[in-house]
């Protein structure tokens, strides 16, 4: 995002932190009350991504940066959307999806092996990457006052990632899709300042090796959220999201890893 685009919707932002001053008296709810929320929200991230594509016989494929080797966007403004129920008092279940594809053409400067393929230097190079995730969240509160909650979690991310390089002139061309559920255990908490500003926090993470397989998930969003009145608030968090995963299977194997992180304007609505 721009930075004139990024002023523009600080100001919004900030006409909205103005709104009528009668609304100040009106009674809040806690947020530890809501029972349902839908959160949306646009990311700047800053992305830094490798991955090797080994052939089919086990012969190990270059390590590429797809941001440095294949031209891929660094910076990307993604939509982000979150949505949680409160079952009873101490149980929530939280949805969210997340989408990051990327292409690009670029003369590469060096050989890659990818797959089957060899992509020589200075063949111009057609990439795509795209990284499509769901996951399921289910959390437990074990600890509450007026004014602070933590809980614990365990998630399951279904993943699906697809890569491909090509050289259309000399008709060579390599794709890969991959797909697989990735758990995830969590803490996280909301403190409550006041009736209009709370802060909230969790970390998602796991590794695990599993067969011929190995894979690591991290998961860290903080923010702070100013509400209007009791459905509607906004707020400004960080976000970094990491992925990695390696394979030893013959016929499969090769290495991904993504690091996505970048702050986050988001809305929310809550019942």
């Amino acid at each position: 995002m721009r930075k004139s685009q990024w002023l523009l919707a600080g100001c919004v932002f900030a006409g909205m932190l103005t709104l009528n001053t009668a609304s100040a008296q009106e009674e809040f709810a806690s947020p530890f009350e809501d029972h349902f929320r839908l959160t949306m929200g646009l990311l700047s991230a800053s992305s830094d991504t490798e991955l090797r594509l080994d052939a089919d016989d086990g012969t190990p494929g270059t390590l590429v940066s797809a941001e440095t080797d294949l031209g891929l966007r660094e910076q990307s403004e993604q939509a982000d959307v979150e949505v949680e129920l409160r079952i009873r008092e101490r149980h929530r279940l939280r949805f969210n999806y997340f989408r990051l594809d990327r292409s690009a053409v670029q003369a590469i400067d060096r050989q890659i092996l990818f797959g089957d393929e060899t992509f020589d230097v200075s063949d111009l190079v057609e990439s795509r990457l795209d990284w499509r995730e769901f996951s399921i969240t289910y959390g437990y509160t074990f600890l509450r006052t007026e004014r602070f909650e933590l809980f614990g979690s365990f998630g399951l991310h279904l993943v699906e990632m697809s890569a491909q390089g090509e050289v259309a002139a000399d008709d060579i061309r390599e794709e890969e899709t991959e797909a697989a559920p990735i758990p995830a255990l969590g803490l996280g908490t909301l403190v409550r300042f006041s009736d209009r500003f709370h802060f909230e926090a969790r970390v998602d993470y796991l590794t695990a090796n599993v067969d011929e397989f190995d894979g690591t998930v991290l998961d860290v969003r903080a923010g702070l959220l100013y509400r209007f009145n009791r459905n509607l608030a906004v707020g400004a968090a960080y976000m970094l999201m990491e992925r990695e995963g390696n394979s030893a299977d013959i016929g499969d194997s090769g290495h991904f890893s993504l690091r996505n992180s970048g702050p986050e304007l988001f809305l929310r609505v809550a019942f």
